[in-house]
């Protein structure tokens, strides 16, 4: 019986041993951060740019504006004004300001603006 009570003792031991393992939790979203918005990119497409912002982080909300340039009901306008990568339609010459403003959890506001330069 005490060859049973040690030989139990020693295989719970190596298992306890084991199974101990330290878990580690790295943080891969941001918890703050500053807006920015990279350089844009043009498509194939006429008069087409791709929008390149920071990307959300989860519970934040953001949203595309076109603060200056000829605008032009149904011909210049943001594909998606909640993504960070839209695209951004605009008259052939013409130069645009656009905003890019986040809302993060803690209910800050947070805009840049960037300029997409004349379109041909």
């Amino acid at each position: 019986m005490k060859n049973l009570n040690f030989l139990t003792y020693i295989i719970m031991m190596a298992l306890t041993i084991v199974s101990c393992k330290k878990e580690e939790t790295v943080n891969v979203l941001q918890s703050k951060y500053e807006p920015a918005v990279k350089e844009t990119e043009f498509t194939d497409e006429d008069f087409i740019i791709s929008l390149n912002a920071s990307a959300l982080q989860a519970g934040e909300k953001g949203q595309w504006k076109i603060i200056s340039g000829s605008v032009v009901k149904d011909f210049v306008f943001i594909e998606n004004i909640a993504n960070p990568y839209s695209k951004f339609k605009g008259m052939p010459g013409e130069e645009y300001t656009l905003e890019w403003t986040r809302w993060a959890k803690d209910g800050s506001t947070k805009s840049v603006q960037t300029k997409v330069q004349s379109i041909l």
